[in-house]
């Protein structure tokens, strides 16, 4: 592997480590050493962004025209929304060179395993508080979150682990695959009890199953079909029960219940803040209101062009991927867009790693080659 690919993979697990620690109850201990992983980080991947366009010579003037005027408009909406994630999280993807998608599994699998077996090994020893939240209605659960600020969280990077996993495993997956990733359901139905990723584990195991062994010659139209569906109805549908929601319909109150709230909370804050071209100072935590849906965040935040941007993002992915006939990517990114309907973690890197496939389309073209 070249320089830049072992500095990237550095900065990325550095990232990554900090990352997930912040997303646990022993985040606050680790305030200047956050700051200075932020420091170093950015050094690094503007490091291999270098590399890129000074060593591996992978622009010519028309992409370098097109990616120096999407980080333009990157540039404004951030200066709009106070918000430069978004920004960062495009230098990152710009400095990614020489990584396929097994390889960049192999890594998120270590490292997001390494820390979920350290911060709940701490949490069950006393070091750190196992958080519990209830939920009423039907059943009564108390829901662990394992050391983690919140039980979906600690789901969600299950959820990474069974991806990455499906991923590394693709051309050998077996039962004994099938019966891990059921264990992990378990713990995120009955001990976690997160809905949302209790059911994208069941879609998971319900796609790969019939992509290796049950109908195995259409998996790659069918699994293509569903992901570009997915790209439209899932920010469309979100929208839209949001707007019957508001109008007091029926069906709309009930997904809405069902889904915590996710909906009442867009169509709360649709009605109280404007949509703009690049966004504004909206705030995912507002009084009681926590939008959840990161097509509202993104729309709200970020403004129309940005969600735009990650939308067609995940479209050009998924035609490359049919393309190179990369079926788990195109799994994935299915189960990303749904997840992103309940939950706003799809932006966050270390927890959705499917957003490392955007650099297939600027400077990483090894990301669908085996």
């Amino acid at each position: 592997m070249k320089i830049s690919v072992y500095i990237f993979i550095i900065a990325y697990l550095v990232s990554s480590v900090f990352g997930i620690l912040y997303t646990s109850v022993f985040g606050g201990n680790y305030i200047s050493l956050a700051a200075e992983k932020v420091y170093f980080t950015k050094v690094l991947f503007f490091g291999c962004l270098y590399f890129n366009i000074f060593i591996h010579r992978v622009y010519n003037l028309k992409k370098f025209i097109v990616h120096f005027l999407i980080t333009l408009l990157l540039s404004i909406a951030a200066y709009y929304s106070h918000n430069n994630s978004l920004l960062l999280l495009w230098f990152m993807l710009l400095a990614m060179y020489g990584l396929s998608l097994h390889k960049v599994s192999k890594y998120v699998l270590a490292v997001t395993s390494a820390m979920l077996l350290i911060i709940t090994t701490f949490t069950a020893m006393g070091y750190g508080p196992d958080i519990l939240f209830e939920r009423t209605g039907s059943f009564y659960f108390h829901r662990h979150s394992f050391g983690f600020i919140e039980p979906n969280i600690f789901s969600a990077y299950l959820l990474q682990i069974c991806m990455a996993l499906v991923c590394i495993r693709w051309k050998d997956f077996s039962a004994k695959d099938n019966i891990f990733i059921f264990l992990i359901w378990c713990i995120v139905t009955f001990f976690a009890n997160s809905r949302t990723t209790s059911l994208l584990l069941i879609i998971l195991l319900l796609l790969v199953n019939f992509s290796k062994f049950w109908f195995k010659t259409y998996a790659l139209n069918f699994n293509y079909f569903v992901s570009k569906l997915m790209v439209i109805l899932c920010p469309l549908s979100s929208f839209v029960i949001a707007k019957l929601y508001g109008m007091s319909f029926p069906f709309a109150l009930w997904l809405d219940e069902l889904s915590s709230y996710r909906f009442r909370n867009i169509c709360y804050s649709l009605t109280t803040h404007p949509i703009t071209l690049f966004g504004g100072d909206f705030h995912i935590f507002h009084e009681m209101n926590i939008m959840g849906n990161l097509y509202g965040a993104l729309l709200l935040k970020d403004g129309i062009i940005m969600l735009l941007l990650f939308l067609t993002g995940y479209a050009l992915v998924i035609r490359k991927a049919y393309k190179s006939k990369c079926i788990p990517i195109l799994i994935i990114i299915t189960l990303t867009l749904l997840q992103a309907m309940s939950e706003r973690y799809a932006l966050i890197p270390y927890i959705n790693f499917s957003l490392l496939s955007f650099s297939v389309l600027l400077n990483n073209e090894a990301f669908l080659k085996e």
